[in-house]
């Protein structure tokens, strides 16, 4: 029975190929248009601006410590710096310079 409808689908083959595409759709042109000008950009206070930004940032950092808003803050205050290191870790100017070969001299 398949042997009977294969050449007659093997046949008709070719029409079904030849069947055309459809036509591509064609667009209208475009049309111009009068338009109206432009209207006037309004201006801004650019200045009023600025001094407003201004003003709020005085106000965020009104309410932090000085320290902070000056962008030091006070973790660095208070440290001992040279000879008081030194007295504080009751050391002499000996044992600081023998520092780095104990250092390198671990075990």
């Amino acid at each position: 029975m398949i042997s009977s409808i294969l050449p007659t689908a093997l046949a008709l083959l070719p029409i079904a190929l030849a069947v055309p595409a459809p036509a591509p759709e064609v667009t209208a042109l475009a049309t111009l248009t009068e338009r109206e000008p432009p209207t006037q950009v309004q201006e801004r206070d650019i200045l009023s601006d600025i001094t407003g930004a201004a003003g709020y940032v005085t106000s965020v950092l009104g309410g932090l410590p000085e320290s902070v808003a000056s962008g030091v803050p006070n973790f660095f205050q208070d440290f001992p710096v040279g000879d008081d290191v030194k007295n504080q870790l009751n050391m002499t100017d000996d044992d600081v310079d023998a520092l780095p070969t104990q250092v390198l001299n671990i075990p």
